[in-house]
């Protein structure tokens, strides 16, 4: 539905129908990212599982930053009616989207905002649709990377000083590109600076813990694709699999006694 309401949505839809495109698929990941086609789903899948747990577990809030055309929230707004879903996105990618969910429920709201230029938290709490005294699961999907690492460590905090009844956040990260443990190829690399995308910000998930404890958060949950393909995709075998970006799901430290 969201891919059809804008020229690019459709240019890549035809591009699924051409056996051309289909064939080369595999090997353009290779050249660029080994197993990553596999990754989104297994990582949607697991961001998805982790939103739901927090639901049945008295999060009655959910807000995903940088949204872009993810699905996620407009299907589960109309399972958990009770539960408040805010979508925040740069107004180009919002506006295509509101343009796209036609029909929705009044717990679902589409937040435009340029991040870049406007803070979280100067942003999300006047909105009629966030609810400051709620406990709430925040997702942050392949957006941080982008970000100068102050200004990852300020999504945290703004965070806290948002959501005082609670906080449980799932995001992705990456590792610097050198390391072992990411077989991203030079090509991506190289597109990325084409684009004006570099990745400002890395980190080995051996350091996860020692990166959010002095923010104020403990890790709940972590999961890479030799985790997540055996549990979501067991019938694959994959021939790569991808390496270099995880997935942590953690809580503000005090979230038990403000429940």
């Amino acid at each position: 539905m969201f891919m059809e309401a804008t020229e690019e949505g459709r240019k890549r839809l035809r591009q699924l129908k051409s056996r051309f495109f289909v064939a080369a698929v595999p090997f353009m990941e290779n050249m660029f990212s080994p197993g990553l086609m596999l990754h989104y789903p297994v990582r949607k899948r697991f961001i998805e599982e982790a939103c739901i747990s927090a639901l049945e577990s008295g999060y009655t809030q959910v807000v995903n930053i940088g949204a872009g055309f993810d699905t996620l929230l407009w299907r589960l707004h109309s399972r958990f009616p009770d539960v408040s879903f805010v979508e925040i996105d740069h107004p180009a990618s919002s506006q295509v989207k509101q343009q796209a969910v036609k029909e929705k429920g009044a717990n679902l709201s589409l937040l435009a905002v340029d991040l870049s230029k406007t803070r979280l938290e100067d942003a999300l709490p006047d909105h009629p649709g966030f609810d400051a005294s709620r406990k709430t699961f925040y997702i942050c999907e392949g957006v941080l990377m982008y970000l100068e690492p102050d200004d990852v460590r300020g999504v945290f905090e703004s965070m806290s000083r948002i959501s005082k009844a609670g906080v449980r956040f799932a995001f992705t990260a990456v590792s610097p590109m050198s390391s072992p443990t990411n077989n991203t190829r030079l090509l991506l690399r190289l597109y990325l600076k084409i684009k004006n995308e570099p990745l400002a910000w890395s980190l080995e998930s051996a350091d996860l813990e020692s990166f959010v404890k002095p923010l104020g958060y403990r890790v709940l949950d972590t999961g890479d694709d030799e985790r997540l393909i055996p549990q979501y995709a067991p019938d694959c075998s994959p021939r790569s699999i991808h390496k270099g970006e995880f997935i942590a799901v953690t809580e503000a430290e005090g979230v038990a006694e403000a429940a």
